[in-house]
């Protein structure tokens, strides 16, 4: 990559690898610039800038679309969440979540974007809220974790007895 990056955000879609935000540790910035490599070629590309630095944020892909959620900026922790098309190069704001989150984890299931846990800047969470593209609204789940977490991976899995919200 072009740029140092800890704390960043990684993401797969069509099968380019999206590394997105993060620390540079050297002029204490959070990035706001995201690399998109591609195996085909060997070869890292910059492309577009989000509106915000971001470190510590999670990275969702549903219906051919990047989400970088959340993290942070050295100060504050974000709700906001801003979603990346390849069809038009540019970053656009969604909704904001419902919480505080970095160091969350993100999952696609059934249609949905969820974001599990994470730090709010004061509390570890143990909640979970998820995102319906359709409507461009976030949802809080009524399940919570039985244990806070963060820095957490998540993985769905289709199931019959999984209720989405």
């Amino acid at each position: 990559m072009s740029t140092r990056r800890s704390a960043v955000g990684l993401g797969v879609l069509n099968n380019l690898l999206y590394a997105v935000g993060g620390f540079d540790g050297i002029s204490q910035q959070r990035l706001k610039s995201v690399e998109c490599y591609h195996p085909s070629l060997d070869k890292w590309t910059t492309i577009a800038e989000m509106s915000l630095g971001h470190s510590s944020v999670g990275i969702g892909v549903l219906d051919g679309v990047l989400y970088a959620v959340g993290g942070h900026d050295g100060v504050n922790v974000h709700r906001s969440v801003e979603a990346y098309r390849p069809t038009t190069g540019v970053w656009t704001t969604v909704a904001d979540m419902n919480l505080y989150r970095r160091d969350a984890g993100v999952a696609v299931l059934d249609g949905l974007l969820y974001v599990v846990g994470g730090y709010d800047g004061l509390s570890v969470l143990d909640s979970v809220e998820c995102y319906n593209p359709n409507t461009n609204t976030w949802t809080m789940v009524t399940a919570s974790m039985s244990v806070p977490r963060r820095f957490l991976g998540v993985v769905a899995i289709d199931s019959p007895h999984f209720k989405t919200c």
